[in-house]
């Protein structure tokens, strides 16, 4: 696919690839869209799992450029709207001071201003 053009690689999903392999084995040629589970981890986690598992794909898959956080697939009815903003929260922490009516699920102050 690669030899055909293909440059960005959708629907990237974390329980089907070994992330790690995949972004070594082919991050010079692909960018990677998803790895953020729509199966696992939005529906069932908890905003702070989402915010946890966003940081580290955003670590282990943006190394040389080459990543865009996204849900795997289109986001199911039932993720919960805190999980969502989590994701968002590491992908752009600023949006914490910018918004912060839909960061109130956030603990204590100092969860506000973690940055991954």
């Amino acid at each position: 696919m690669i030899d055909a053009g293909l440059d960005v690689y959708q629907t990237f999903q974390p329980e089907i690839y070994n992330v790690q392999r995949i972004k070594k084995e082919y991050g010079n040629h692909l960018t990677f869209w998803g790895g953020i589970s729509t199966q696992r981890l939005l529906p069932i986690g908890t905003p702070q799992q989402v915010y946890d598992e966003s940081c580290r794909m955003i670590e282990l898959m943006s190394e040389n450029g080459g990543y865009i956080l996204a849900p795997t697939h289109a986001v199911p009815g039932d993720v919960p709207p805190e999980n969502i903003m989590a994701m968002l929260k590491a992908a752009n922490p600023t949006l914490t001071s910018i918004y912060p009516q839909y960061f109130e699920f956030l603990k204590n102050e100092s969860d506000k201003e973690k940055v991954c």
